[in-house]
Order: C-alpha cells, then sequence, then structure tokens
C-alpha cells in the first residue's frame, strides 16, 4: 500500500491541476502550471510516477457474470449487470456467434 505522505500530495496536486482551464489532458498549458506548481513549492508533480515495490489495488472487484460464445466458446466476463448480462441474445461475439449467460 501506499504510504508515503510526499507521492499522495503530489498526485492530489497533479490532479488538482486538471481542473484548471485547459488542463484535461497533460498538455502544454498543464505541464506550465506543473512547473509554476513545483517551483513555488517544491514539489516534483509529474505526469507519470514509478512506485517501487508490489502494487496492490485498493479494491478488487470479483467477477459476477459470465458469458460464453456459443460459437467459438470465448469467455466474456463482467463485474457488473449491463446490456450484455440483462439480454445476451441481442449481441453477438466478435466472431459473430451468439452468447449465452453461463454464471
Amino acid at each position: 500500500m501506499l504510504t508515503d505522505p510526499g507521492l499522495l500530495r503530489e498526485t492530489l496536486l497533479h490532479e488538482l491541476l486538471h481542473t484548471c482551464p485547459g488542463c484535461r489532458d497533460h498538455g502544454d498549458r498543464w505541464k506550465s502550471y506543473a512547473a509554476l506548481v513545483n517551483g513555488r513549492m517544491g514539489t516534483n508533480i509529474q505526469r507519470t510516477v514509478k512506485v517501487e515495490g508490489e502494487f496492490t489495488p485498493l479494491r478488487r472487484e470479483e467477477v459476477k457474470y459470465v458469458l460464453r460464445c456459443q460459437s467459438c466458446g470465448r469467455e466474456i466476463t463482467r463485474m457488473r449487470m449491463c446490456k450484455v448480462v440483462r439480454a445476451p441474445w441481442r449481441y453477438r461475439c466478435l466472431c459473430g456467434g451468439k452468447l449465452k449467460r453461463v454464471q
């Protein structure tokens, strides 16, 4: 688990920069704001960060639904109820085969 308060602070600042006008992506404006914040706050906000050690997701969702293609046998998994889980007969596999819910 990530417990470095400096990394948490920089991540929050990084995300806050995305709320500035014209900063939805990591374009020139976002980079200029990041450089400004880094200079004034002594941080090192970057587009990406390398995390050392083992990464474990904060939340692990279990597969609840499985659909299987009746032609090729391909399995499609879903973690939440969605249109294809509710009505698999309306959808097709990539191969064109019919889908059937098996779990």
